[in-house]
């Protein structure tokens, strides 16, 4: 992809990395490429190669001003042993029922990553990315990722943060969410640059 604008007008137009380390476009709006449609990924090549290569062809396309070896360090460092399958996201065969001719399942398992949440797939390697950007890409020295969660997801995106990234997790106030005491006391376990509050 050549370059990312807002979905909200075209009047910035930005490299993927001064997009990934902006975050949201000064507009409001998401960033996004219309050469998305342009370009295409043989699937039929695909099946015999590894989470990690399919990710390095992926993001080598869409990501095209960081380096192939920029690409693949974030893509070990995100996802080799850090997941509890070799094959980061498994596919799993399911069991037919007794007596059925139901065509055989399959299910894909998204909880293998640090924090067990479908999360950590996209989380593990945003913080990698963003590292590998610069003042001169966009945006301040430092990189703070801000969540708001009563979950799971502000634990997996503090648990990934690192080096010159700096997070802070809001939480809403009691009773919105039964799994809010659990969330409160997960990102206050993470390290001195997590910072975590309520509203």
């Amino acid at each position: 992809m050549g370059t990312y604008h807002s979905t909200r007008g075209r009047t910035l137009s930005c490299s993927s990395k001064v997009a990934i380390r902006t975050g949201i476009a000064p507009d409001g709006g998401l960033f996004v490429s219309d050469e998305l449609g342009t370009q295409q990924v043989d699937i039929s090549s695909l099946a015999d190669k590894s989470y990690f290569e399919i990710a390095q062809n992926v993001l080598g396309m869409l990501l095209n001003d960081y380096t192939d070896e920029e690409i693949s360090a974030c893509v070990d460092e995100a996802y080799r042993g850090t997941f509890a399958s070799e094959e980061v996201t498994p596919l799993v065969k399911l069991d037919a029922a007794p007596g059925t001719d139901a065509p055989q399942t399959y299910v894909m398992e998204l909880f293998g990553g640090p924090t067990s949440a479908f999360k950590d797939v996209a989380l593990q390697m945003l913080p990698r990315l963003m590292a590998r950007t610069s003042a001169r890409d966009g945006g301040a020295e430092r990189i703070m990722i801000v969540t708001a969660t009563s979950g799971d997801t502000g634990k997996a995106a503090l648990a990934h943060g690192q080096g010159s990234t700096r997070r802070l997790c809001r939480r809403p106030g009691h009773g919105h969410h039964r799994l809010l005491s659990r969330g409160q006391s997960q990102p206050r376990t993470e390290s001195a640059d997590v910072h975590s509050g309520g509203r």
